[in-house]
């Protein structure tokens, strides 16, 4: 154990995120897991890259970020992200907000942290571009087929005629992303592809997916 670790924990009590190891921010190993990708899938025409597999210690990673105020995780997940992140002519970020109850209870909003961080390594700017009034039940409480009626209609967007890589934590269904890129796509936008810091190995082909110019709800506001 490194001596600034050892003090972080006498003092501190810090611990890694992914592991519990006592050690100030990630022990190598856990950072290490963020760089297994990239993870490439197709979400009805949607190119979606992830860093890595949302898996342990990823998981615990993602939900400490998220949820247990780590918010100095932000910078390694976005370096990792930034790794896989094929590079994209005249682009620009678009973090996929979260609910607003999910931001007030966090605290912050955890998406736009991560496209801030990688605009900064990127060098890509970040635009709010998209809106989300709210959605009926909380995506992580449904099953796969639940969460594409959840998620349709629940986007709008503004502005036209960017070019636009999304960016979001964890891809499992690819309802959010897949309604997302099609609110900016209703208002003249250009969807390149999402990149994601995991993908869930929950799904592996999407027979039932929806296209997503098929349903889409924007506006030019």
């Amino acid at each position: 154990m490194r001596f600034v670790d050892a003090l972080a924990d006498l003092f501190l009590g810090a611990e890694c995120t992914g592991c519990g190891e006592p050690v100030l921010g990630l022990c190598p190993a856990c950072r290490a897991s963020l760089g297994l990708g990239p993870l490439e899938r197709d979400l009805s025409g949607l190119r979606v890259v992830s860093a890595t597999s949302y898996q342990p210690p990823v998981t615990a990673i993602v939900k400490g970020f998220k949820d247990a105020q780590a918010w100095g995780l932000a910078a390694p997940l976005a370096e990792a992200m930034s790794h896989v992140l094929p590079a994209v002519a005249d682009a620009v970020l678009v973090a996929v907000p979260s609910p607003g109850a999910s931001v007030r209870s966090r605290g912050f909003d955890h998406t736009r942290a991560l496209a801030l961080h990688l605009g900064r390594l990127s060098s890509m700017p970040v635009r709010r571009l998209l809106r989300r009034p709210g959605v009926r039940v909380d995506q992580t409480e449904l099953h796969r087929a639940d969460r594409w009626a959840n998620q349709l209609g629940r986007f709008s967007a503004r502005g036209s005629g960017q070019q636009v890589v999304l960016v979001d934590d964890v891809v499992t269904t690819g309802a959010t992303l897949v309604a997302a890129a099609g609110a900016l796509e209703a208002v003249g936008h250009r969807v390149a592809l999402a990149v994601t810091v995991a993908s869930s190995q929950l799904w592996t082909t999407t027979p039932d997916m929806p296209d997503r110019k098929a349903d889409r709800v924007a506006d030019g506001g």
